[in-house]
């Protein structure tokens, strides 16, 4: 069932693989069990990533998952959890939903490459301007592209974990500077 989901939604996830383990632990490495932070992810597929967030996080963090495919929040709305929050919207519209500067840690798998350049300097703009001085925001994605981030981003960092299946490419940017 869930690669069906990933099939039919190819154009939205950009994968027909959920992540490998060793992947996703790296995404969510920036997570402090012990601090109540603010966590957003971006595109929430199946959420097998959601469900690792939030065995990893406090008990009073907030995590925000952003969504549109239909399929993809029927499996999220499964979640009971309170502190998750499903919001069934464009990452794009990151600052519709929370403030500047408020964010902890950002953990994306959206496909930027299926984004125009436009679409996707809007998106990493905002999430930078979301994120607290300090925070993080960490990509996963099967494609190298770190020039997506440059020059948005006070530091990025690449990792290719090719032993992985899929192969997968992790960007680690953080926010430096306070807008």
């Amino acid at each position: 069932m869930e690669l069906f989901n990933y099939l039919r939604n190819f154009a939205a996830s950009g994968t027909i693989m959920s992540s490998s383990t060793s992947a996703i632990n790296k995404l969510i490495k920036e997570i402090i069990p012990d601090q109540p932070q603010i966590i957003v992810e971006l595109g929430g597929g199946t959420g097998k990533i959601t469900r690792k967030i939030l065995d990893k996080m406090s008990c009073s963090g907030t995590l925000y998952c952003f969504e549109i495919q239909p399929h993809f929040i029927e499996e999220l709305k499964k979640i009971e959890d309170k502190r998750f929050h499903l919001i069934n919207d464009s990452a794009a519209n990151i600052l519709n939903h929370l403030e500047k500067n408020s964010v902890d840690v950002i953990v994306s798998t959206l496909p930027l490459s299926f984004f125009d350049k436009e679409e996707r300097g809007k998106l990493l703009t905002d999430c930078y301007r979301a994120l607290k001085l300090e925070g993080t925001y960490k990509q996963l994605s099967f494609l190298f592209f770190p020039r997506y981030f440059k020059g948005i981003f006070d530091d990025v960092i690449t990792e290719l974990k090719i032993i992985d299946m899929p192969p997968a490419v992790l960007y680690f940017c953080s926010k430096a500077y306070r807008e």
